[in-house]
């Protein structure tokens, strides 16, 4: 019964509620046991007989239990690969806008302080919009990996604090902080 509890219902063999309800194996032992305490030699034959027919309809049993359990794992691996993928994607996404934000920033010490104040507002937005969907993918990337999801993690911390350098006007602090987003991004990967 905890074996077949562990599995969704359309995916229980079809036999489960018949040996649940009927109990045929527990029967078969205890006839069994009933016979052998006779003594007889015609009750020790039947007594056989039916162990050997217990012995094979048990492993059928099995076999469709496993098997049940094997399509389940299989499917399991299936979504979770799933999953991967699609989490993946997304990060190369982040990781490209992540670059975006990094080239919009670089060099910012060298640049004109007038300059980098009036690219921010399009590279905040780029960086929020960053910031959104690492917020999104944390999760579920920590379930699929938690090494990444730690990544992902710091990767996010650095994005936000890129943002508040760059609206007190700390352009290369700015800089410095997505940079380490970005190396923390393709880490994850």
């Amino acid at each position: 019964a905890l074996r077949t509890s562990r599995l969704p219902p359309e995916q229980t063999p079809q036999m489960w509620e018949k040996i649940k309800k009927d109990r045929p194996f527990t029967k078969a032992m205890e006839n069994i046991a009933n016979l052998t305490q006779s003594g007889s030699t015609e009750n020790d034959n039947l007594a056989l007989e039916q162990l050997s027919q217990a012995v094979t309809d048990y492993r059928k049993w099995i076999t469709a239990l496993e098997q049940a359990e094997d399509t389940q794992r299989e499917q399991a691996e299936q979504k979770r690969q799933q999953g991967l993928t699609s989490a993946r994607e997304q990060l190369k996404e982040l990781q490209k806008r992540q670059g975006e934000v990094s080239a919009d920033l670089d060099k910012a010490n060298m640049r004109n302080p007038g300059d980098m104040k009036n690219n921010w507002p399009s590279t905040k937005m780029t960086q929020n919009t960053n910031v959104e969907a690492t917020r999104r993918l944390e999760k579920p990337l920590r379930s699929l990996s938690p090494q990444a999801g730690l990544r992902i993690q710091a990767a996010l911390l650095n994005m936000e604090l890129a943002v508040e350098n760059g609206d007190n006007e700390k352009f290369p602090q700015a800089e410095s902080r997505s940079d380490l987003a970005g190396r923390l991004l393709r880490q994850a990967d």
